[in-house]
């Protein structure tokens, strides 16, 4: 009689995988489970001694050829082979923490006959640099425990931005588990990358839950150069708002050269702090440039965003901001009259005027560089940040939106290293580079969904088929 199917399998893709790949193996033979488990490997052209490694280990070896893998149709031809009732994901360069990586994730399927799947928690390597740690631990720094993953009601969905619905339907093969008699109904799309993103999205809307636990940890991180981050952010951008369904964002091939030149004068502008000891000056100029650009992209309409029919503050918030400007306008002019009832004064009336009735003219412009420096060092430069940031998003082809998501993104990345006790003049650059170059990378995806590129969109797409 043939042996008893396992409870679980594990499905690893391997390419080339290094010695490293026995720290896997070593610490998957060391989960505590009720059974033993079965290993798939399933390989596309390893010469490094990989599948002796695997084979050593008791694995199931499987191959593909090199030209036909995608991370989609490899796993669907492993799961395929695969006898367990459940099946564990896993790649090549992920170490399961503890004992308990596995068991961990067993527990969440068995939770509910509702969950499809769930997925891990992400540790960066010991000696990991400061972004390969960011990267690996954004997602639980994001979550910030166990979630039980599912779709919104169909109205909520369709007026959510796209991160937004990426969010809701966020899985990661790093490391995951899946319940096969889903997978049987809904397997993986055959797609070069976001599987486990459109299989997150498929089974959300096929009514399953999917859950983030972080009680099972794995070891993953990479430090990778701009150029891997490049591609890495303009195929993700673009396939996943293919899969979310989004429109394209046209570029024209100038635009492309702007963005080019904008990542070249950033480049030089940091390349001196590769010299410098001391990183305090970069930050007192990063502050006074943010604050310049900030005002230069400030305007009257600006204030529709903070106090107009769309704002997203409550009124009660609203009038405590009202009260606070007044205040602040009658200190600087004692010669007005303050009304008893702070919120009714003569600022207000002007502002109500200009964001309801659309006069630009009713706020002077000594009017509006007041309010800007009442939010920026009063009031909450968020207000001012979010305001501008939606204000701009449509303007000059979402080229002002692009600065403001980057000097956001860094500039967060910047505080945490400050906090952390990591800054130096290197990692400052080293960061604005990344930011700048994840952000470009979105912005050239967003533009050839569909092939809206056309030539240049071709270009880039044999580009970044390379691999990521």
């Amino acid at each position: 009689m043939p042996p008893a199917a396992p409870q679980v399998s594990v499905v690893i893709p391997t390419f080339n995988a290094g010695p490293r790949f026995v720290d896997t193996l070593w610490a998957l033979m060391d989960q505590e489970v009720m059974e033993p488990f079965e290993l798939v490997v399933i390989d596309s052209g390893s010469t490094d001694g990989t599948l002796h490694r695997a084979y050593s280990f008791g694995a199931k070896i499987l191959r593909i050829p090199p030209n036909k893998f995608n991370h989609g149709r490899a796993r669907n031809l492993a799961i395929a082979q695969c006898r367990g009732k459940y099946v564990a994901l896993l790649v090549q360069d992920a170490i399961p923490d503890n004992v308990h990586w596995l068991p961990k994730l067993v527990a969440a399927l068995e939770s509910s006959p509702h969950v499809a799947g769930a997925y891990s928690r992400h540790l960066p390597h010991e000696g990991a640099g400061f972004i390969a740690r960011q990267v690996a631990e954004y997602w639980h720094r994001r979550q910030g425990g166990r979630v039980v993953q599912h779709l919104p009601a169909p109205e909520v969905w369709a007026g959510l931005p796209l991160a937004a619905k990426q969010e809701y339907c966020t899985f990661n093969n790093v490391s995951s588990i899946i319940r096969r008699s889903v997978w049987e109904r809904i397997p993986f799309r055959e797609v070069p990358f976001a599987e486990d993103l459109a299989w997150g999205y498929d089974v959300l809307r096929a009514g399953y839950n999917i859950i983030y636990e972080p009680s099972s940890l794995v070891y993953h991180s990479h430090q990778r150069p701009l150029w891997y981050e490049l591609r890495r952010a303009y195929v993700e951008a673009k396939t996943v708002g293919e899969l979310f369904e989004e429109p394209a964002q046209p570029l024209a091939v100038r635009d492309l050269w702007r963005l080019y030149r904008w990542w070249r004068e950033l480049d030089q502008a940091t390349r001196p702090l590769l010299r410098q000891q001391e990183v305090e000056p970069a930050l007192r100029r990063q502050a006074l440039e943010e604050e310049a650009w900030y005002r230069r992209h400030f305007s009257w309409q600006t204030l529709t965003r903070i106090f107009g029919g769309a704002s997203p503050y409550p009124s009660a918030e609203q009038s405590h901001l009202f009260k606070r400007l007044n205040f602040l306008w009658h200190q600087k002019h004692p010669e007005t009259n303050l009304p008893e009832d702070w919120e009714w004064g003569e600022l207000k009336q002007h502002i109500q005027r200009a964001v309801w009735h659309g006069d630009g003219q009713a706020l002077t412009p000594e009017e509006v560089e007041f309010i800007f420096a009442c939010f920026w060092r009063e009031l909450g430069r968020d207000y001012v940040r979010r305001a501008v940031q939606e204000e701009v998003a449509h303007l000059d082809g979402g080229f002002p939106a692009l600065e403001a998501e980057t000097r956001q993104f860094a500039g967060a990345w910047v505080v945490q290293a400050q906090q952390q006790g990591v800054l130096t003049p290197p990692l400052y650059r080293e960061i604005w580079l990344y930011a700048a170059t994840r952000m470009i990378g979105r912005r050239l995806g967003a533009a050839n969904r569909y092939g809206a590129g056309g030539r240049w969109g071709y270009v880039l797409d044999t580009w970044w088929a390379r691999g990521i």
